[in-house]
């Protein structure tokens, strides 16, 4: 008989304990589940704009370099070089101008993905190198 009314007892002191103690440990976990989500999202996000930077990056210098070897191996080269080339990542569309005798003019534009590129790249023949690169 004691235990049972002990057990009342025990039962009518925890009353509406028991429940708000486990909802806010559930709100508590639900908030830190959010967090974790949002968190993830962003990352992703941030992940796939700079693989995308990456990428208009790499066909940038693929492209310069494909032109500049066009140029190169020209024995004479005529003043104005236009033409297309595509990458699996994308396409590129140029026009080379002879600024001097050996100084070039190259001007790209990229569409890779969604976005359109323009560049402009100087490159003096004659050092085998480039002398600015514009992105614009």
């Amino acid at each position: 008989m004691e235990r049972t009314a002990f057990r009342k007892r025990m039962k009518q002191q925890e009353a509406g304990f028991i429940f708000p103690v486990t909802a806010i440990i559930v709100l508590l976990f639900i908030g830190l589940m959010l967090n974790v989500l949002v968190t993830l999202q962003s990352d992703i996000a941030f992940t796939q704009k700079r693989w995308q930077a990456f990428e208009v990056t790499r066909v940038k210098q693929m492209a310069t370099h494909d032109i500049i070897s066009l140029i190169q191996s020209k024995e004479q080269a005529p003043n104005d070089i236009e033409g297309k080339t595509s990458y699996r990542m994308g396409d590129v569309t140029y026009t080379c101008q002879r600024k001097s005798d050996d100084v070039y003019n190259i001007y790209l534009k990229l569409h890779v993905g969604q976005g359109r590129h323009h560049l402009k790249v100087i490159y003096d023949k004659t050092d085998n190198a480039i002398i600015r690169w514009e992105e614009q």
